[in-house]
């Protein structure tokens, strides 16, 4: 089942890590021959109910797992950016549908866990980048 923040600030923070990762998802080379034939979804990652905030991150039951997963996609070049603000996490992902990326992301033993919750949406390219 997937659980979904929709809070004023969750959103607001997903918006502006939107527009901030949208820039450098284009700076990474090569994208410009992918761009028309390939879906990239973005999924935001905000910790879960199951987060015990007196320990830290790699503490968390199945954090390791979860970090494990997302290098696995990474080296498997399904997952094009990453990155971390506040306690908060991006990534980029490469899949053929939203229904795919969301099934991939929601076995995540982070996920599965409840450490972590998630909002995944399909990204509209418009500006593909340019050299």
């Amino acid at each position: 089942m997937l659980k979904v923040i929709v809070n004023q600030s969750g959103l607001s923070m997903f918006k502006k890590a939107f527009l901030i990762l949208f820039v450098m998802l284009f700076s990474i080379s090569g994208m410009t021959e992918e761009t028309e034939n390939t879906k990239f979804f973005i999924v935001h990652f905000e910790v879960g109910d199951n987060w015990d905030k007196s320990l830290p991150p790699q503490q968390q039951p199945k954090f390791r797992e979860h970090s494990q997963n997302l290098n696995r996609l990474r080296k498997e070049k399904v997952i094009v950016f990453g990155a971390r603000y506040t306690d908060l996490g991006v990534i980029i992902v490469k899949a053929d549908s939203l229904t795919k990326a969301e099934a991939m992301i929601s076995v995540d033993p982070g996920v599965q866990s409840g450490i972590f919750i998630y909002k995944i949406e399909k990204l509209n390219i418009f500006y593909p980048w340019e050299p």
